[in-house]
């Protein structure tokens, strides 16, 4: 018969409550050591705007959004560089560049994707002048840092006049997300297992945004119901059992040493996927866990998105 491991379960409830008792700057400094963030090696798969991936309507939102621009692109917290090298799949002459604070992910990089000019910097301060970039773009960043308002006015500081910012944020403080209803309750599915500190609401990132200067010429959401029905099950699984995040979650899911269960997982992922996508792409007016957001200098491009 399985017996609870009673001593394990009693340092777990202490750690818990031990850590709901931290400031939000104390949250980030633990599960940077729980992570690991200057020796893990994050960002290093490649994604592709295929509804088969996971990560594929970000980027589809992204490339979309910057259709018209080239030039100098800047990736902050990119990790290895997984996306910027799916960037230049589709922005072939664009220069590429990427900021993470994780040594070990900047030095992978700098081996595997050659053509990327990688750097270690914290996204509250970037080691480049003013005006700099003709985009500038966040991928499941915001909620990871203490103060995403001071994240995004160093992007406009180094983003040119007539550039363009652009961030996927997940919202896991609205109401109206699962993710969200357990957070009221006081359950943070995501703060050990994923590290994210913050619990954003589509208000905060557009107060955000306005703060930095910057008008929103579009917003969109995504991760809806079925998105999120997963999504808290497989963190669900991860906190259950004491596990945290490996890798970006696409990378990290379908990791086997059994061939043929890798290639049966990752055909199941990828209907996942497309199930997913499609589903936010038909409802992307209505709320989700996740946001997509746009941005410019010029103020009379602001939409009303209140």
């Amino acid at each position: 018969m399985y017996e609870l491991d009673t001593s394990r379960m009693s340092l777990i409830i202490f750690r818990d409550n031990m850590f709901k008792n931290l400031t939000l700057q104390g949250r980030f400094k633990f599960v940077a050591y729980l992570f690991n963030y200057q020796n893990k090696v994050w960002g290093t798969y490649v994604p592709s705007v295929s509804a088969f991936s996971l990560a594929g309507l970000r980027l589809y939102y992204f490339l979309k959004n910057i259709r018209g621009k080239s030039g100098k692109i800047l990736e902050i917290g990119s990790g290895a560089g997984g996306n910027l090298q799916a960037i230049r799949r589709y922005k072939p002459y664009a220069k590429l560049y990427g900021v993470d604070i994780g040594s070990a992910a900047i030095e992978y990089g700098r081996k595997h994707f050659s053509t990327l000019e990688l750097s270690v910097a914290p996204a509250e301060k970037l080691p480049f002048e003013n005006n700099y970039f003709d985009v500038v773009c966040f991928f499941d960043v915001l909620e990871h840092v203490v103060n995403p308002s001071e994240c995004i006015v160093e992007a406009k500081r180094v983003m040119k006049n007539d550039g363009i910012f652009h961030a996927y944020v997940p919202c896991e403080g609205e109401l109206w997300s699962l993710h969200g209803i357990l957070n009221y309750f006081g359950v943070n599915l995501k703060e050990k297992t994923a590290g994210h500190i913050q619990k954003l609401k589509r208000k905060d990132l557009i107060l955000f945004c306005e703060n930095a200067g910057l008008a929103i010429v579009d917003l969109k959401w995504s991760c809806h119901l079925l998105n999120q029905i997963g999504d808290l099950s497989y963190y669900a699984c991860l906190h259950l059992t004491g596990k945290r995040l490996a890798s970006s979650l696409e990378g990290s899911v379908g990791e086997n040493n059994n061939l043929l269960v890798n290639k049966g997982i990752s055909i199941l992922k990828g209907l996942v996927s497309m199930v997913w996508n499609y589903e936010s792409r038909l409802l992307w007016f209505l709320p989700g866990s996740g946001v997509h957001i746009t941005c410019v200098v010029d103020l009379d491009m602001r939409m009303d998105v209140r």
